[in-house]
């Protein structure tokens, strides 16, 4: 029976230690320049890493990836170019995305509760119940002409 507990606590400190891993690999990543930053997160994003709260992509250009799920939880992605890139399930919840680039982009059933889309660009995306909330997204003056142009959920 000591044994099994043994087992079970080693497996609970590996399992803390990963996540700690994870969280200083994306602190890492903040503190790099330009285009280091956006390989290192693009790198995290690729190999499953996928949940990094907080990320400051501001500017950057991700093109042509799958990121499907990402957590982007209070991210600023202002002003990146995401052209192309596939973010199906992701969590902006929160995030700046004002004045970037989703043309193209599929964000089938991505949240984007709480976040600011100022002059974000869609054309072309797959927003298809994507979540959105009159009260907390910002930047969409007409809730009920963006619902029904790209097929989103809104939520209150």
């Amino acid at each position: 029976m000591k044994s099994n507990n043994s087992i079970q606590f080693a497996g609970i400190l590996f399992c803390l230690s990963f996540f700690s891993l994870q969280e200083a690999v994306a602190q890492d990543c903040s503190k790099l320049p330009y285009p280091q930053k956006t390989h290192c997160y693009a790198s995290m994003l690729k190999n499953g890493l996928i949940e990094i709260p907080n990320a400051d992509l501001r500017g950057e250009q991700l093109r042509g990836l799958d990121l499907g799920g990402a957590i982007l939880r209070q991210a600023n992605l202002s002003k990146g170019v995401f052209r192309g890139t596939d973010f199906p399930h992701a969590d902006f919840s929160g995030a700046d995305l004002s004045g970037a680039d989703f043309r193209g982009t599929d964000l089938k059933f991505a949240n984007l509760i709480g976040a600011n889309l100022t002059g974000t660009l869609f054309d072309g995306a797959d927003l298809m119940n994507a979540k959105v909330s009159r009260k907390t997204t910002k930047g969409i003056a007409d809730f009920d002409a963006f619902a029904e142009k790209y097929f989103v959920r809104i939520e209150d």
